[in-house]
């Protein structure tokens, strides 16, 4: 083994972390792991985005999100029922549509508009989603 090949190896070694998952030990701490990427000359991180992604499909999918919940008015009577469409709704959305880096992506990509109507909606729906809820677990 090369002298470089030990050094990558152990940079490998040394940013490993076993989560835990399986035992936590009673540690509730949650550990993230974050990078940065440098774009290497020559090699377009936007064209790269553009080739890698189906755009056009994560957009039409912010797009039918938007078209069900941008215009929706909070109805206290169905906070809970909304809500719970809401979240699965956005989740969904999460799932589908992995955050890439807007540098990358159309100026009128329509991801910001998706989180305004989800938090929009989120804030108005909550308190009374929970007194519903409260009402119907209520002995």
């Amino acid at each position: 083994m090369r002298d470089d090949d030990r050094h990558d190896e152990q940079r490998h070694d040394e940013g490993r972390h076993d989560s835990g998952a399986g035992d936590r030990g009673g540690d509730d701490e949650l550990e993230l792991l974050a990078f940065r990427a440098h774009e290497v000359p020559g090699f377009s991180a936007a064209r790269s985005v553009r080739t890698a992604w189906r755009l056009d499909a994560m957009r039409a999918r912010h797009e039918e999100f938007q078209h069900r919940w941008a215009g929706a008015a909070p109805d206290a009577d169905r906070a809970l029922c909304d809500l719970t469409a809401l979240v699965a709704d956005w989740l969904d959305l999460l799932r589908a549509v992995p955050r890439l880096p807007p540098e990358h992506l159309a100026d009128d990509w329509p991801a910001a508009r998706s989180v305004a109507a989800f938090g929009r909606l989120h804030t108005a729906l909550a308190e009374p989603a929970r007194a519903e809820l409260g009402r119907r677990l209520a002995p």
